[in-house]
């Protein structure tokens, strides 16, 4: 019993720097500050660790209980098989408790940084190209005092300045991108749930199906259909229990 309760810290503790990992760039470029970047790091990834403590328990209550309802597994538009609820907590349990999983996502948020970041290298000089334009024909002035500042500063000077003001807005960008590939489970830049990726591949392999396509679970309250909405089922299942 030891020996568990030391491997499961252990996994926790993993899991916590695991977000951190991915949380420290994104609060360090909002604020430029290491301790308050640190904090705020500490703060959300508390934050998500409590969340996936809350849903693991609701998980493993749904498996024990198993009086939820009955989902339709939809392939490509086509029913193909049913998945009771309580299989289908724990094949989300196992999903949500593999650590490989989590080390997937974050590989995955890395590489979608990446290619933000890339996308935003090559059209920041367009960017730049013509606000100089721009601006020395509406703003000459204006112009010329900055162009003074950095041939006076010097130009790594001026550089290092510049990166300083636009990290914020280059952190605020790439969270904004993050959060709505993860809200509307865009493809964009390569992003993949694999926390949905795996719950998938296990459906179907609990059905028994050998298709590969868009996978919908479906489950019917008062004749409506209501599609892929899971954590509303649990925040209602939670109201009950």
């Amino acid at each position: 019993m030891k020996t568990f309760n030391n491997q499961y810290q252990w996994k926790e503790i993993g899991l916590a720097s695991l977000f951190s990992l991915v949380l420290y760039p994104l609060a360090y470029l909002f604020v430029n500050q290491w301790f308050l970047a640190a904090v705020l790091c500490s703060i959300g990834s508390a934050g998500l660790m409590q969340i996936r403590k809350k849903y693991i328990s609701n998980l493993k209550k749904r498996i024990e209980q198993n009086t939820g309802p009955d989902w339709d597994v939809v392939m490509n538009g086509v029913k193909a098989s049913t998945i009771s609820d309580a299989d289908y907590a724990l094949i989300r349990l196992q999903v949500f408790q593999d650590p490989r999983t989590y080390i997937a996502q974050v590989v995955n948020l890395f590489g979608v940084a990446y290619r933000v970041l890339n996308a935003f290298v090559w059209v920041l000089p367009l960017i730049v190209f013509w606000a100089i334009l721009l601006g020395c024909y509406f703003f000459p002035n204006t112009m010329h005092s900055i162009l003074a500042e950095i041939q006076n500063l010097g130009f790594m000077v001026a550089l290092t300045r510049l990166v300083d003001s636009v990290a914020p807005a280059i952190g605020t960008t790439v969270a904004v991108v993050a959060v709505f590939l993860i809200t509307f489970g865009s493809t964009t830049f390569g992003f993949v749930n694999r926390f949905s990726f795996g719950s998938g591949n296990a459906v179907r392999k609990h059905c028994g199906i050998a298709a590969e396509g868009n996978l919908t679970l479906v489950r019917w309250t008062d004749g409506c259909p209501h599609f892929n909405d899971e954590m509303e089922f649990v925040r209602r299942h939670r109201d009950r229990t």
